[in-house]
């Protein structure tokens, strides 16, 4: 299968990720591994995610970094294997050049 993805991804599990509904932030757990690109994350996560709910997202993959908090939102929800358990997809939305440029060059060029 041909790779359509644009940016290189790295795989890391020190992210922070909160639903945001009706202006209040619920803690998400993921269960594995996140998949982080420029342009987003994979999550696996236990309760199904609606397209379009939007997350806050702390970044906090190198222990000697700040954390980088960006917004994100939900754009593909897929089922996995095994019951209780949901793929996501999670673009990032809103933010500005210099925290891309953290993020490439703390996370994605260090790995």
């Amino acid at each position: 299968m041909e790779e359509r993805r644009k940016d290189k991804r790295i795989l890391t599990d020190a992210v922070k990720i909160y639903r945001i509904e009706d202006n209040e932030e619920t803690r998400i757990d993921t269960l594995i591994s996140v998949d982080l690109s420029l342009a987003g994350l994979q999550i696996i996560v236990e309760n199904k995610l609606p397209e379009d709910t939007r997350l806050n997202i702390l970044l906090a993959v190198l222990p000697d970094k700040t954390p980088i908090a960006v917004s994100g939102k939900v754009v593909w929800v897929k089922d996995t294997e095994i019951k209780n358990q949901y793929n996501v997809g999670v673009e990032f939305v809103d933010f500005s050049d210099d925290v891309k440029k953290r993020i490439v060059e703390d996370y994605i060029r260090a790995s």
